[in-house]
């Protein structure tokens, strides 16, 4: 096996870069022994070498002209990789602009903390760990590619901001673990023609796409007010659309963030409620590993890619025991109007109850008692089976009650409308 070339570049002047980098150098080398690579490390060499590339960078680093004029020409390469020991605002290099970088940090959207990424701080040791095997790993891909390994099949993850950027690279970890490559393996331009044309450019080879909603909506386009996030779901839509339908397509809410930004619940209810943005796409409201869970079966061939309007029901029936078989005038209208109708009373179990919840278009609730604890109940159904496998909303929800005495003031602003007999309901 011939070996592998690695050069690390790195400020010696700035004591946290070269004490980083020190350790780093070793880590890096019983990681390579570990994955049976021969590799050739390299730090700050004084003559032009072939390989690959990393500039270890942190904030201190990124005004020190001497620094840069020694790493010159690898600063101009754009397969060098930049290795961020901290956040840096603006670095104006054409690196910065060509690849993602590696961060050794991240940033909890909550709270704004900042979480460096050390060997020798416990609570984060992990992840320091994690971020060099990552490195050997697609270095090790990259050598084997170079060697005329076929080329693998790409998928489409979006970008957003660094807040988020755990979550991307968790899925991007597992998607080059599945055996596909990741695009865009560019950092996306805040021009916006610049940037819809480096969307465009990876959307082309991509056998699947996946968007994460992130909780916070952040203005990436000034000029525009548009978020990154929303940008690359219109374009992708529009792809969708006018080019090419053949990829599948998620939309991934994230149910470990709550969306409290009003501008980010504008835009998800816009996700939701156009056409455009649901058609030929899944979007699901999970963890992390339930989204990987059902791109996998998708990606290895096991499930089918499917829209919610390829399995919704279109109308769900809940029934309380006193209006049991008494509105069977409400489940031959809407037969009548070529309707699919399920209803609760057919020996159901819980969660498949709450499956029919989530997939149904319209639901209707028959109240034919006074039992405010069983109304109770199933609102808080309707409410909870949105997490289960979609977030597409309702396009109505009815109360419908056996007499116009039942008490459901309290629930009244839950529901579309609030129908008194059968008749009424017949009539709409």
């Amino acid at each position: 096996m011939s070996t592998l070339n690695v050069i690390l570049w790195f400020n010696e002047e700035n004591t946290k870069s070269n004490d980083f980098a020190k350790t780093f150098i070793d880590d890096l080398q019983k990681c390579f022994v570990r994955f049976g690579q021969a590799v050739n490390l390299q730090s700050n060499p004084t003559d032009e070498m072939e390989g690959k590339h990393f500039i270890i960078l942190s904030a201190a680093d990124s005004s020190s002209t001497k620094f840069f004029s020694k790493c010159k020409n690898a600063t101009n390469n754009p397969e060098t990789k930049l290795l961020l020991l901290d956040p840096i605002e603006n670095i104006d290099l054409t690196i910065s602009k060509s690849s993602q970088p590696i961060l050794f940090w991240d940033k909890l959207y909550a709270t704004d903390e900042i979480r460096l990424f050390r060997r020798d701080i416990s609570e984060s040791q992990a992840k320091y760990w994690e971020k060099v095997i990552d490195i050997v790993v697609e270095l090790n891909d990259q050598y084997l590619k170079d060697s005329a390994i076929p080329k693998r099949e790409k998928v489409y993850l979006s970008q957003d901001i660094i807040s988020y950027n755990a979550e991307s690279e968790n899925l991007k970890r597992d998607l080059n673990d599945l055996g596909f490559d990741v695009l865009p393996n560019v950092v996306l331009s805040n021009s916006i023609d610049e940037c819809t044309s480096q969307i465009l450019n990876a959307l082309e080879s991509a056998r699947l796409i996946i968007h994460f909603i992130p909780p916070i909506y952040n203005s990436f386009f000034v000029n525009q007010q548009l978020s990154l996030a929303e940008h690359q779901c219109n374009i992708s839509a529009d792809y969708l659309e006018k080019i090419n339908p053949k990829p599948g397509r998620i939309i991934w809410i994230p149910s470990a963030y709550e969306i409290t930004d009003e501008e980010n619940q504008v835009f998800v209810e816009k996700i939701q409620r156009d056409e455009k943005q649901t058609k030929g796409t899944m979007i699901l409201k999970s963890s992390i590993e339930d989204l990987k869970k059902y791109y996998r079966k998708v990606l290895q061939g096991d499930g089918t890619l499917k829209s919610e309007a390829d399995h919704k029901n279109d109308v769900y029936i809940v029934m309380d025991s006193d209006a049991n078989g008494n509105y069977k005038s409400v489940v031959d209208t809407f037969k009548g109007r070529n309707l699919s109708v399920d209803i609760n009373y057919t020996g159901i179990t819980y969660n498949q109850h709450l499956a029919k919840l989530a997939a149904a278009k319209i639901v209707v609730v028959c109240y034919g008692s006074e039992n405010e604890q069983w109304l109770k109940v199933k609102v808080n159904d309707i409410q909870k089976s949105k997490g289960i496998d979609s977030y597409q909303p309702y396009e109505q929800l009815y109360l419908l009650k056996a007499n116009s005495s039942l008490d459901v003031k309290s629930y009244e602003s839950f529901f579309t409308q609030v129908l008194h007999d059968t008749k009424a309901f017949l009539s709409l």
